[in-house]
């Protein structure tokens, strides 16, 4: 993303521009360079609903048309290992999906068509401060995935 596309993004949506402050500190601290492959995914990845890597190249290849999909793999794999970005491996048989942070939340995925739905509600964290205690841990975050047939799935096998 241009400079001049970011001061933009930070005139008409502080939210983004705090995206942007995040992710760029986040580099910063681990002295990373936030490459434009890095940047053009990131940004994707905050637009988009779960997407697959393949759906991520094909949407990254509009704004860069020189990468590779090995670029984007590299790339997700590299964001996922600073925690950065998040992948859904199990979804109905489909490829994994992914999605940007890594606070906890929950996931519905459809084991039919793959659908994921987040979770808002948070899950009682007494049974991960237990775990904690009693197996000497620290737990940093969870996630927690449920399974089986969304409305439409359930309602084409009744």
């Amino acid at each position: 993303m241009s400079k001049k596309e970011k001061e933009k993004n930070k005139n008409d949506n502080p939210s983004v521009s705090e995206f942007w402050r995040d992710i760029e500190n986040q580099f910063k601290e681990k002295n990373l360079r936030l490459t434009k492959p890095r940047e053009i995914i990131l940004e994707e990845l905050r637009k988009a609903d779960h997407p697959s890597a393949n759906e991520i190249y094909i949407r990254v290849r509009e704004r860069h048309t020189k990468i590779s999909m090995g670029t984007i793999y590299r790339n997700l794999k590299f964001l996922k290992k600073l925690g950065l970005i998040y992948e859904l491996e199990h979804t109905g048989g489909s490829p994994g999906k992914f999605e940007i942070g890594s606070a906890d939340h929950s996931h519905f995925i459809c084991e039919q068509c793959g659908m994921i739905i987040d979770i808002e509600e948070q899950i009682d964290k007494t049974k991960e401060q237990q775990l904690a205690e009693e197996l000497g841990l620290i737990v940093t975050h969870h996630r927690t995935e449920f399974y089986g047939l969304c409305k439409e799935c359930r309602s084409a096998t009744t």
